[in-house]
């Protein structure tokens, strides 16, 4: 083993001491060269200063690979390339941020004496140039020449794991880097939060934070991103204000992700603590305007979003698109577009989140003539070559009422449109009551070999009633692994319900192993509305007996049973159920009770619970009789 390994060695040197020689010859030609690097304005060779070229570069961020050459024909004409390891770690930088990651490998590969920084450049070159497995590789060859990685080097290969959404590998390397003493290593830490943050599994991101306590503020970002990224908003703000009880100064990167959270949970008053609290910490770029902006704009409070937008001294295209879409989900369609022709007189970029943002704008019936124009515009700038942007006109036409103009744009851009796109129009048929256009384009879809999502497949069953068909969808579902998606499944139960097959219909109920409240409402709906009171009450039991959250869909469910019955004994239960979940006074349950009590011929409590109601407008038209009979008896 001894021998081979020195037989390696050899030749590894061997080839070093050649391509040294290659790279001398080429460089010395470059270097003979006027038209590469003389010039009557640059200094001779002879008073050259290499540590001030790297000094100044460091400076100004700023690299190019003629710079790298420049410098690299200078270090090698005086000798210091092959005796400085800092000059040639320095080259090593120039190269990979200069994105010349293949000069880089050259010199890496020809340098006499790597150290564990010239290993860490090189990993990190390739991390910023997306080239992760290179990344990965580069650590496993690290790791078989025997050098020891630092805490540098295993948050880097983390990263690349994680971008690689390799998940074993990046375990392995973080028991590396335990075993090694990284134990506390905050870098170490984030790199494998980070990990398992963008891999969906933030429970054990959530274990690796707590591991050992730690004051590194990146590692707090880390687990506060992942919370974010994972839905778990609520522990994204404990988790900051536990950051805040241990005094720790939070960074742009912290309030970014804490105020998205508050606008996704449109909690606007912890939102303006938190902007305090980033005002007093002096934290001020465009990144953080945008997310002052967007929150003001999701919560609805847009006079605010109207003013923090105006203070912004610089604005990029996503703060344009923030406050162009919070006028759109408040359905202020006239502010919307107006920032949108200002944004254009600014030429500030504008995305695909931005025009997808103008369309929705315009999805109104009297949008009409605005929504033509930003066809037109679209047409003019090349946008609707993009299939997002084409599911997006073909929805706003939809919207509009013009189903022959979804068509058209359908039509026209047919041969580039994707699966999603197909979707959009699907389900713009349904939306439009035509059926059997909707039947007829999820055939054609079928035979052009594209694979229909969940959302086409639970469309095109809303509008079936033929047993027959259903039967083929559901076919169609079982092929494209469709049939454990909820959604499908509460379709196909529905489906089945409303064309008469109740026991089809609770077979696919069977099959279902993790069933959420709407496919537990569907099934007692089904029950309770062809007569199967008793099955539709074992339903409900089992449902309460397995913890499932009972919403207003099932509770209103259940009471049909009870007035189908009809059992004002367990309508009263039901009732004192929803007292206790706190949403009797919601309209579904609200409506469903007075109709409970008033067919088990309670017209005094359900005139009570009509007075308690908050909103009855939409009531009064359906229990204007009910109550006729109340005064009347």
């Amino acid at each position: 083993m001894s021998q081979m390994n020195h037989l390696i060695g050899k030749n590894k040197l061997t080839k070093v001491s050649l391509s040294i020689g290659k790279l001398k010859s080429s460089l010395a030609v470059i270097g003979s060269s006027p038209s590469v690097i003389s010039s009557k304005h640059e200094p001779d060779v002879t008073a050259f200063d290499p540590s001030h070229f790297f000094s100044h570069h460091s400076k100004t961020k700023r690299y190019t690979i003629r710079d790298a050459k420049i410098i690299h024909t200078h270090l090698l004409k005086s000798g210091l390339l092959q005796t400085n390891i800092f000059f040639s770690n320095s080259l090593l930088g120039c190269y990979c941020k200069s994105s010349s990651m293949v000069n880089a490998l050259k010199l890496f590969d020809t340098t006499p004496q790597l150290n564990v920084i010239s290993w860490n450049i090189m990993i990190s070159g390739y991390n910023n140039g997306s080239l992760f497995e290179d990344s990965w590789r580069l650590f496993c060859r690290m790791l078989f020449f025997g050098f020891e990685p630092d805490e540098i080097t295993y948050g880097s290969v983390l990263s690349a794991c994680s971008a690689l959404q390799a998940t074993l590998f990046g375990m392995q390397v973080y028991s590396l880097a335990i075993k090694n003493g990284f134990y506390t290593s905050g870098y170490v830490r984030a790199g494998m939060i980070d990990l398992f943050g963008k891999n969906y599994t933030f429970e054990d991101a959530l274990r690796v934070f707590g591991d050992a306590s730690c004051e590194n503020v990146v590692v707090w970002n880390s687990i506060i991103s992942g919370a974010v990224r994972n839905g778990n908003y609520w522990i994204a703000l404990d988790l900051f204000r536990q950051m805040d009880r241990r005094s720790l100064v939070p960074n742009s990167y912290t309030f970014s992700s804490v105020l998205s959270a508050c606008a996704t949970v449109r909690e606007l008053e912890i939102g303006k603590e938190i902007q305090g609290k980033l005002i007093k910490c002096g934290a001020k770029d465009v990144f953080l305007g945008t997310a002052v902006v967007d929150l003001y704009a999701k919560c609805g409070d847009l006079d605010d979003a109207k003013k923090e937008f105006s203070r912004m001294p610089i604005r990029n295209v996503v703060s344009w698109t923030a406050i162009i879409s919070g006028f759109v989900q408040k359905g202020d369609s006239f502010f919307a577009l107006n920032f949108f022709k200002e944004m254009r007189k600014t030429r500030v970029e504008i995305n695909i989140f931005t025009v997808t943002s103008v369309i929705a704008a315009c999805a109104k019936p009297y949008m009409m003539k605005e929504g033509e124009e930003i066809h037109s515009w679209i047409l003019k700038t090349g946008f609707y070559l993009d299939p997002v942007v084409v599911a997006a006109l073909i929805n706003m036409y939809s919207k509009i009422g013009h189903i022959g103009l979804s068509e058209k744009v359908f039509r026209e851009m047919e041969d580039r449109v994707s699966p999603s796109t197909w979707t959009v129009m699907i389900s713009s048929f349904v939306q439009n009551q035509s059926s059997q256009k909707a039947i007829e384009l999820l055939q054609r879809m079928l035979w052009e070999g594209l694979k229909p999502d969940n959302f086409c497949i639970s469309s095109v069953l809303s509008v079936i009633d033929s047993l027959d068909l259903g039967r083929q969808i559901h076919c169609c579902a079982l092929k494209v692994a469709l049939i454990h998606d909820l959604s499908v499944a509460c379709s196909l139960l529905t489906m089945y319900s409303k064309c008469g097959s109740l026991e089809e219909s609770y077979k696919v109920f069977e099959q279902i192993s993790i069933r959420d409240s709407a496919l537990w409402a569907s099934m007692i709906a089904g029950y309770s509305e062809y007569g199967f009171t008793h099955l539709a009450f074992q339903l409900f039991r089992e449902m309460l007996f397995e913890e499932t959250m009972v919403n207003q869909q099932t509770l209103s469910a259940i009471l049909k049973a009870c007035f189908a019955l009809p059992s004002l004994k367990k309508g009263k239960e039901v009732h004192g159920y929803a007292l206790r979940a706190g949403i009797d006074k919601e309209s579904l349950i609200g409506g469903a009770l007075v109709t409970m009590y008033s067919k088990c011929s309670a017209l005094k409590s359900a005139r009570r619970v009509f007075d308690i109601l908050p909103l009855k407008d939409q009531l009064i038209p359906s229990y204007f009789h009910l109550f006729l009979e109340l005064f009347l008896s």
